[in-house]
This record gives C-alpha cells, sequence and structure tokens, in this order.
C-alpha cells in the first residue's frame, strides 16, 4: 500500500493481500474499477479477484479551531452554551469556563451587581485561571463581560491564534502598546446598543483597534440590545446572530 501525497489517488495494483490488520485504517475512500463499494472510513477488502485498486488517504488528521469562550454578566446561560454547541457542529472544540460559578440571573443588572459585589476583578482572575492547563494554541472569545479576559488572554498569552469579541472591546493599551502580530480579531456590536456605542467607550476602542492594524475587523448591526446573540434572552436577534455565526465560522475554518 503507498500514500498518496496531497490527496492524490495512487493506483495499486494487484494485491489480494490487502487483508493485513491495520493496513487499510485511515482510509478515506476505496473506489473498485467496474465494481460497486460505497464509501467508508474503514474498509477491509475480501476479495481474491478485485485487481485495480484506488486508495486515497488523507495526509494529516483534519484539526479544527479550540476556542476558549467566556460567558456574559448574566452567566453561563443556556444561550452561550448553544452558541458553542454550534460551534461544535462545525467541528471545532470549546471550552466553556464559567466565571460565576454556577450562578446565573435573569436581567442583566441582576448579574453586574453579583460581579460589583464579587469584584470585577476577581470575576476576571476566574477567567484567566480557566485556561491553566489546557494547550496554547487557541482562540479566546468572549461576550461583554467575558470580553474582557478573551482580549487579554489574546494580547498576552503566546501561541494565541486569535480573538472573537462580541458586544465589548477594551483599548489595546489595556494589556499591550499594540495588537499582538498574527492574531487575527474579529469584534461584533449593535450600532445603537448603549452599553457598546458610549462615547469613548467599546465602539471607539474597537474602530481604533482596526485602525491600528490589519488584522482587526468590525462589524456593526443595526438594532440597539447588548447581548442580541444569547437565544434564551428577550434581547436576542435571530437575523443578525445568524450574519455574525457566518462570519464566525468563516474567520475560524482556517485556523489549525
Amino acid at each position: 500500500m503507498q500514500e498518496a501525497e496531497d490527496r492524490r489517488p495512487e493506483r495499486v495494483a494487484d494485491r489480494p493481500h490487502l487483508l493485513g490488520r491495520g493496513e487499510l485504517d485511515g482510509v478515506l475512500e476505496v473506489v473498485v474499477r467496474d465494481r460497486g463499494i460505497d464509501r467508508h472510513d474503514r474498509i477491509r477488502l475480501a476479495s481474491w479477484f478485485v485487481r485495480d485498486i484506488w486508495i486515497i488517504r488523507p495526509e494529516r488528521e483534519q484539526t479544527m479551531a479550540e476556542v476558549v469562550l467566556y460567558h456574559h454578566a448574566q452567566g453561563l446561560t443556556e444561550g452561550v452554551r448553544a452558541f458553542a454547541d454550534e460551534l461544535r457542529q462545525a467541528g471545532h472544540t470549546v471550552h466553556l469556563p464559567d466565571m460565576y460559578e454556577g450562578k446565573t440571573f435573569d436581567t442583566l443588572d441582576e448579574g453586574l451587581d453579583y460581579a460589583r459585589q464579587t469584584g470585577f476583578g476577581k470575576v476576571n482572575e476566574r477567567g484567566i485561571a480557566a485556561v491553566e492547563g489546557l494547550g496554547d494554541a487557541l482562540v479566546y472569545a468572549g461576550f461583554s463581560l467575558g470580553g474582557m479576559p478573551a482580549q487579554q488572554l489574546a494580547q498576552t498569552r503566546p501561541g494565541a491564534k486569535g480573538a472573537l469579541l462580541f458586544h465589548s472591546c477594551v483599548p489595546v493599551s489595556e494589556f499591550g502598546e499594540a495588537w499582538p502580530e498574527g492574531v487575527p480579531v474579529q469584534v461584533h456590536g449593535m450600532d445603537a446598543d448603549p452599553f457598546f456605542t458610549e462615547e469613548d467607550g467599546d465602539l471607539a476602542s474597537a474602530r481604533a483597534l482596526v485602525a491600528s492594524t490589519d488584522q482587526a475587523e468590525l462589524f456593526l448591526y443595526p438594532g440597539k440590545e447588548h447581548l442580541f446573540t444569547d437565544a434564551s434572552l428577550p434581547a436576542y436577534d435571530k437575523d443578525a446572530t445568524t450574519l455574525l455565526m457566518t462570519r464566525v465560522l468563516s474567520f475560524l475554518e482556517p485556523i489549525r
């Protein structure tokens, strides 16, 4: 058996001994001339009269992006979990740190009150600590409050593969002199969200980030809702979230 390079099939002729255990592990496709064999992940050939066999093997295992996704101020809600599940369905690995230690809140004000009482710094520390033991090649993503640890890690933890900042963006100067080279970033928010668009706030920081590097993109959606990506909240905007998810999956697709 020969291993095909750059996924071009190579012919294996007159090989009745393709019965050895493990020889066909990882075979993606077998095409037998004038014989009908379905596509399988693995297949064992037991026919001595098969003469012309084309085998396609993968060059290497396909790996997708590994994402750390931080929840917003209302906690690790069902909507946040659903967003993570959609990324997983696309083949990505997603970690969901719980910076609120199991607590969720019905309103944004209640969630912010908890963060204040606990200490925003303490909440952020929990988020930073959550990546201990994980590899370096991570995409850091966060919703609103969760954008803080996501942005900090993207700017300061070596090996970052990218950043996805939803509903928030702080000045790059919070964590360094400039956005790190080789780390792509997207910022998403609504164009009339009072939390995102307040004077000298997140939108201004996002625009400054985009102006400072060709690795950054800013996407604005029509509307005034803050946590519009959370399907479990009244603020959810399905159309905007569908478009956002399309952009996020496009962003993640080339990351390995």
